[in-house]
């Protein structure tokens, strides 16, 4: 779905005048169920994926909710009917937003956030502080960054006011602050690329986030050898409400077999 449709250039021009949601799916209950609502797949139960365009409402359907953009002949005729859908709801002017500070768009959490980083191979930049209103102000700060043409989408974005939910991290040199992350393989582990002060003027952050962004070195994974050697060294991921997507399901089974075989040899 992403290399047919959302990473192709039109489409990504054409999203600029939409709200785009990266769904959490099995991490978070109200959304989970908000999206069982939208879409059930042929098991009768909420699937890994769900795809959908949804007026300003956020309820009135503008488009067949399924599990990806399905019902698109191709990315050219995706683009085309996003823009005319656009153009239903003009909303703000491009100049009245190009003056606007939209939101930094952070995930749930740190531990989302980095588990997310690392299945879509990007750097994690979590913003940490003593307090809601020291992250706020950091997040106001990240958040003209995040929206520069030169780093838009290339970093996945956290907040947390607990030092201790960055315990699996190395390379720290202080507890709270702005830290660029590499994660590791499985999103369970990582280590700080770039740090940064939470009086840092933005034009030195910008400047080394786009160094950063074009230095970074994806590692590609093969998921069948991915989840093998996941499930031999015992990785596990525990989601917030339980999986039902099927095809989930017969991995983590597999997982588990791959466990126990591992056990009975040891």
């Amino acid at each position: 779905m992403d290399r047919s449709f959302l990473t192709k250039e039109e489409v990504i021009k054409a999203s600029r005048d939409f709200v785009c949601i990266r769904l959490a799916t099995y991490e978070d209950k109200a959304e989970a169920k908000f999206c069982e609502n939208l879409f059930r797949g042929r098991s009768g139960k909420l699937e890994n994926t769900v795809f959908c365009f949804l007026a300003p409402d956020g309820k009135t359907r503008l488009t067949r909710a399924n599990r990806g953009p399905f019902d698109f002949r191709d990315s050219n005729d995706m683009a085309k009917q996003m823009e005319m859908v656009a153009m239903s709801y003009m909303g703000k002017s491009k100049k009245q937003l190009k003056n606007s500070n939209p939101s930094l768009p952070v995930m749930k959490n740190f531990r989302l956030g980095l588990n997310v980083a690392s299945c879509d191979l990007l750097p994690c930049v979590a913003i940490v502080g003593k307090n809601k209103t020291e992250v706020r102000a950091m997040s106001d700060t990240m958040s003209k960054i995040a929206w520069d043409p030169q780093v838009m989408g290339r970093f996945v974005f956290c907040t947390s006011i607990d030092k201790n939910e960055l315990r699996t991290i190395s390379g720290m040199k202080t507890s709270h602050g702005i830290f660029v992350i590499e994660p590791g393989a499985y999103g369970l582990r990582g280590k700080v690329i770039a740090q940064f002060d939470a009086d840092q003027d933005s034009e030195t952050i910008k400047k080394k986030m786009v160094d950063l962004a074009d230095k970074f070195v994806v590692t590609t994974k093969n998921h069948g050898r991915h989840v093998h050697e996941g499930a031999r060294n015992g990785v596990n991921w525990l989601t917030e409400v339980p999986v039902t997507d099927p095809g989930s399901q017969r991995a983590m089974e597999r997982m588990e077999q791959i466990r126990q075989q591992n056990s009975k040899r040891k």
